[in-house]
C-alpha cells in the first residue's frame, strides 16, 4: 500500500445499524474528499467466538451480508484483523504500533465513541490520539448516534428487539428490515399435506440470530446464483408467512424451523439460497386442537398477509 493513501476505521460493525451507518458515511465522505481510500478493519468471526469459543446464537449479520451493506454505504475495502487467542493477547499500543501503522499506514483513524482494540479493550480514542504525531495520522471521532430521547442505538438492543419477535422496532433502529440468509432443505413436508406447502430454511450462519417464536409476514429474496448474496441484485422476491418455532400443533421433536409458505409462488426451490427478510410480526405461536383449527388459522395468517403486501411500499429498506 502507497504511504498515507489510507482512511480507516476498527470495529465489529455487527448489524451495521444507523449508528454504524454515521460513522461510515463520514469515513467514506471524509476518504472521498481527500482522495484517500476508505478502508473498514474488521473480524471474520465475531471476537466474542474467539474468546468464549462456543456462544449461544447472537449474530446479526452474515459475513456475505455484512460485505454488501459495507460497500453499499461506499466503503472501498475490507480487510479483516485474524483475532485468534494469541491476536487477543497482544497490548492496545502495540497493535497500533506493531500492527496497524506498518500494515496500512494510515492518513486517517476514524473511532466511534465507543471504539476499543486490544488486550482487555483497553485501546481507545485517547490511545489513538497519543500516537498521533508521532505516526502523523489524523484521528476523527463520530459522536454516538441517538433516536427517540437521545437513546443511543446498539447492537446488544437490537438483539434483543430480535429475540423477543419486535422486528419492526429493528427495522427502525437498522435503518433496514432484518433478515436471515440460508439454503433451502427438504422438510417433513406436513406443510403440503395442509394445503399450504413451504420451504425450510437452514441459516448460513450457525451463530445467527433467529427472531423469537412466532409468525412473521416476510419477502422471500430467491438468489438465482449463490455468488450474488454479495451484492445488491434484482433477484426474484416472494411474499410468504413464516413460522419461526417447534410448530406444536403438527410436530412433538421440538426441533426449532424456520418454515415459510411463499403465497402464489409455484415452483421448486430445494438446495436454493435465499433470504427471509422479516417485515412485521402477525401473532404468537400457538398449539391448535385440530388440524381444521391450524388451517384455518393459516389461512386468516395469509389474508391478513395479503392485505400488508398491498400497502407495502419500503422497498427501499431491502438491503
Amino acid at each position: 500500500m502507497n504511504d498515507k493513501e489510507n482512511v480507516l476505521t476498527i470495529g465489529t460493525f455487527d448489524g451495521v445499524h444507523l449508528g454504524h451507518q454515521s460513522l461510515l458515511k463520514q469515513l467514506a465522505s471524509f476518504a472521498k474528499t481527500h482522495q484517500k481510500k476508505s478502508i473498514v478493519l474488521t473480524y471474520k468471526h465475531h471476537p466474542l467466538e474467539t474468546l468464549y469459543n462456543t456462544v449461544f446464537p447472537y449474530l446479526l449479520t452474515e459475513e456475505i451480508k455484512r460485505r454488501r451493506l459495507l460497500r453499499k454505504l461506499g466503503i472501498d475495502e475490507i480487510q479483516y484483523i485474524p483475532f485468534d487467542n494469541q491476536f487477543a493477547s497482544i497490548s492496545a499500543e502495540d497493535f497500533l504500533q506493531n500492527y496497524l501503522i506498518p500494515t496500512f499506514h494510515p492518513y486517517a483513524i476514524i473511532a466511534g465513541y465507543d471504539t476499543h482494540f486490544g488486550r482487555d479493550r483497553k485501546g481507545n480514542i485517547q490511545v489513538l490520539e497519543k500516537f498521533s504525531p508521532i505516526y502523523h495520522y489524523q484521528v476523527l471521532q463520530a459522536e454516538a448516534f441517538t433516536i427517540q430521547n437521545n437513546l443511543i442505538i446498539s447492537s446488544s438492543i437490537i438483539r434483543d428487539f430480535i429475540r423477543n419477535g419486535f422486528v419492526d422496532l429493528a427495522q427502525t433502529y437498522l435503518g433496514y428490515y432484518y433478515s436471515v440468509i440460508g439454503h433451502v432443505i427438504t422438510g417433513k413436508q406436513i406443510g403440503r399435506t395442509l394445503g399450504f406447502p413451504t420451504i425450510n430454511l437452514d441459516p448460513a450462519e450457525k451463530h445467527k440470530l433467529i427472531p423469537g417464536a412466532g409468525v412473521y409476514i416476510c419477502l422471500c429474496k430467491i438468489y438465482n446464483q449463490a455468488e450474488n448474496l454479495e451484492f445488491e441484485n434484482d433477484e426474484e422476491y416472494h411474499f410468504c408467512v413464516t413460522n419461526v418455532g417447534v410448530c406444536p400443533s403438527i410436530k412433538d421433536d421440538n426441533e426449532i424451523t424456520i418454515e415459510s409458505h411463499l403465497i402464489d409462488f409455484k415452483g421448486d426451490l430445494y438446495c436454493k439460497e435465499v433470504e427471509l427478510y422479516f417485515l412485521s410480526k402477525i401473532r404468537n405461536e400457538e398449539t391448535f386442537e385440530s388440524k381444521q383449527q391450524l388451517i384455518k388459522q393459516i389461512d386468516l395468517d395469509i389474508r391478513y398477509a395479503r392485505d400488508y403486501f398491498n400497502k407495502f411500499r419500503d422497498w427501499n429498506k431491502l438491503w
